[in-house]
Formats: C-alpha cells, sequence, structure tokens
C-alpha cells in the first residue's frame, strides 16, 4: 500500500512518496499451488492405479475368454471334422452296397458268380459279366474239342440201359442251353464226364 505524505506547512517542501511493504503473496500462493498440486497429484496416481489394476482385471478375463472360445472353436472343427468324415463313410458305405446289389443282380441274371464280377457301374458288370461268359465258353468247348463222347460208367447204368447218379449232359447242344455258371458247375459234379470221353 502507497501513502503520499505532503506536509503542508512546509512550503517549497518536496513531496516524498513512502511505500510500505505489501505482504508477498507469490510465495503464499505457489505454497498453495503446490500443496493443491501434490494433493491433485496424489488423487490422480490413485485414480491410475485403479484403472490399471482394472485394466489388468479385464485382461486376464479377456485373456480366458480368448482361450475358451479358441478351445470351443477347436472343439468344434474337430466335431466338424468327425461329423464330415462319419457323413462320407457313410456315403461309401451306401455306395458300396448299392454297388454289391448291382453285382449281385447281373451276376443272377447272366449265370455267373458275383465275386467274378468287376465295374464300377451296372454297364461295366455287365461287359464283366459277358467276358467272364465267354472265357467260360471257350474253356468248355477246348475241354470238349475233339474227344468222343464215352459210355456211362458201368456202375451208374441200371438193368434197363439207364444212368443212374448225376444225370450226365448227352449232347454239345444240351451244353449251349446252359449258362456258363451250370456248366461250372455240371462239370465239378461229373456231369459232363460223358462229353469229355471220361469213363
Amino acid at each position: 500500500m502507497s501513502e503520499t505524505v505532503t506536509p503542508n506547512s512546509m512550503p517549497g517542501a518536496t513531496t516524498e512518496t513512502v511505500t510500505e511493504a505489501e505482504p508477498d503473496t507469490t510465495t503464499q500462493t505457489a505454497e498453495a499451488t503446490t500443496e493443491t498440486v501434490e494433493v491433485d497429484l496424489a488423487a490422480e496416481v490413485a485414480k491410475w492405479k485403479e484403472l490399471a489394476r482394472k485394466n489388468e482385471k479385464t485382461a486376464k478375463s479377456n485373456a480366458t475368454a480368448a482361450k475358451r472360445l479358441e478351445e470351443l472353436e477347436a472343439k468344434d472343427r474337430t466335431d466338424t471334422e468327425n461329423a464330415i468324415k462319419r457323413a462320407e463313410a457313410a456315403e461309401k458305405a451306401a455306395e458300396d452296397q448299392r454297388l454289391a446289389r448291382i453285382r449281385s443282380d447281373v451276376a443272377r441274371t447272366e449265370g455267373v458268380d458275383p465275386e467274378d464280377i468287376t465295374g464300377a457301374d451296372e454297364d461295366e458288370m455287365k461287359a464283366s459279366a459277358a467276358r467272364l461268359k465267354a472265357k467260360i465258353e471257350q474253356a468248355v468247348q477246348k475241354a470238349l474239342k475233339g474227344r468222343a463222347p464215352a459210355a456211362a460208367p458201368a456202375g451208374d447204368v441200371t438193368g434197363n440201359g439207364k444212368v443212374a447218379g448225376p444225370s450226365q449232359i448227352q449232347s454239345r447242344d444240351e451244353l449251349k442251353k446252359m449258362s456258363p455258371a451250370e456248366i461250372v458247375a455240371a462239370q465239378k459234379e461229373g456231369r459232363l464226364d460223358h462229353l469229355m470221353g471220361k469213363s
């Protein structure tokens, strides 16, 4: 605060200004500010520590959830792969059954053994059966070629001159009417012995 003192009784006196020292508020304000900053800084640090703890907790929770999600995705992937494998196996089994049924039908209609038929579809199986029948026919013709029909064994002939036991195939015409499977069966039974010249 400043005060100007002017003596009235003294003529020609100069005016002198006396200044009283004002209290230093800068230091007090700085100290108050420092305390406020320190208080605010401590509150901020506490707030950031709390936030850091929360973030750490959330990160752990997220890591656990991510791991669980990965496990579920892996399990889902495995389940899907297993389901695909089961579906493929079921499709293959159904296709195998379908081909076995076709093979059986072709074998029955063509008179050959189903195990001897090859092919991936009905047409291929029919062609395979036809080739098999042709081979059997060739084998039978080759076996019969040049052989005179033999007489039935004496033990098989009855008193009236008829053959007993397995009935013998008497002529090649009779043989031509038989399927390859019937010819093979007749040969195994010994019913072709007469035509092949065996006694």
